[in-house]
């Protein structure tokens, strides 16, 4: 037993290493909170914020990044705690935190206000950041958002006959992610075979996945620091955190005028998709999209079709 759990142990990977790799001539750092922060600036146009969701990286957007960047000038970027950014030095991953390194990356790129889309966590955080800056946000995207509700108890059958079977089924990596004994391993413990699992689970349609892909997701999950401030965040920033600016006054965003595009894949099993008609409910400024042939990244897994969406929305094409 010990062989086998030793034959599963995989170290992190350094920064220094993986930079070469994972950067490109668009890609730039700036030190915010402690963290050399990595982003992307591409093409002319409004501003349109790209926000990646749990466990992935502004390489999520790549697809998108090509169709749109004719029409817009895209900012992406690679959340503490994720990507080539790395875990925030305090623990820090509270709404505060997160809003102040995007504001912070909004005065970098010289943007007065910009359109958001984020999926999964990103998701969410697009929805904060308009809660407390709605001058500075001009529309919404959400693709399976992560967004206050989780594997919620449907009641509502209008609801409930939307999903399909697959979107029912429960999660087995997220299982294993809640389960305590597994996480405390999860600093060490992440073979690729497992990895490859996962990735699996949030496309509608596996053949979809590139072994690229899957080197990328793996290789940043590895990145110094990356895992151990997954199994933290939620802890609490350490003692001794200094102290960040004051968030503005909330706007309650189910009276805010900005307009918002709800966008999710109905295979999904990480966030089902009544998920997203609870959204839509919720929010009278909002339209809704549902791709029956998608999963949790519809974004990666059907790019044309969704960016296809976004842009008619941004542009408020018919």
């Amino acid at each position: 037993m010990v062989i086998i759990i030793a034959s599963l142990i995989r170290r992190d990977i350094p920064v220094e290493k993986l930079i070469p790799i994972y950067t490109d001539e668009t890609s730039a750092f700036f030190e915010v909170d402690g963290m050399q922060l990595h982003y992307r600036v591409e093409g002319n146009g409004p501003d349109l914020l790209l926000i990646h969701g749990t466990f992935a990286s502004l390489h999520t957007w790549d697809d998108w990044t090509n169709y749109l960047r004719v029409d817009f000038r895209i900012i992406r970027l690679d959340l503490p705690g994720f990507g080539l950014t790395g875990p925030n030095p305090f623990n820090d991953y509270s709404t505060t935190a997160t809003l102040h390194v995007l504001e912070k990356l909004r005065e970098e790129v010289g943007s007065d206000a910009w359109s958001i889309a984020g999926n999964s966590l990103g998701g969410r955080i697009a929805l904060d950041y308009a809660r407390y800056f709605p001058e500075r946000t001009d529309k919404l995207i959400l693709l399976n958002a992560a967004a206050g509700f989780s594997r919620p108890t449907v009641t509502d059958t209008s609801i409930v006959s939307n999903q399909t079977a697959s979107t029912q089924r429960e999660s087995l990596t997220l299982r294993a992610i809640n389960h305590p004994k597994f996480r405390n391993f999860l600093s060490i413990l992440t073979p690729e075979f497992a990895f490859r699992y996962s990735l699996r689970e949030v496309y509608a349609d596996p053949e979809r996945i590139t072994p690229e892909q899957i080197t990328r997701y793996y290789h940043l999950l590895r990145r110094s620091g990356n895992r151990q401030g997954f199994l933290t965040r939620n802890q609490g920033a350490f003692d001794g955190r200094p102290v960040l600016p004051a968030l503005p006054e909330a706007t309650p965003i189910n009276d805010s005028e900005i307009p918002m595009l709800i966008i999710w894949g109905e295979q999904d099993t990480w966030i089902p998709v009544s998920v997203g008609h609870r959204l839509h409910q919720q929010f009278p400024n909002s339209e809704l999209v549902i791709f029956e042939d998608a999963g949790h990244v519809p974004m990666e897994e059907i790019p044309q079709a969704t960016a296809y969406e976004t842009r008619k929305f941004l542009l408020s094409l018919d």
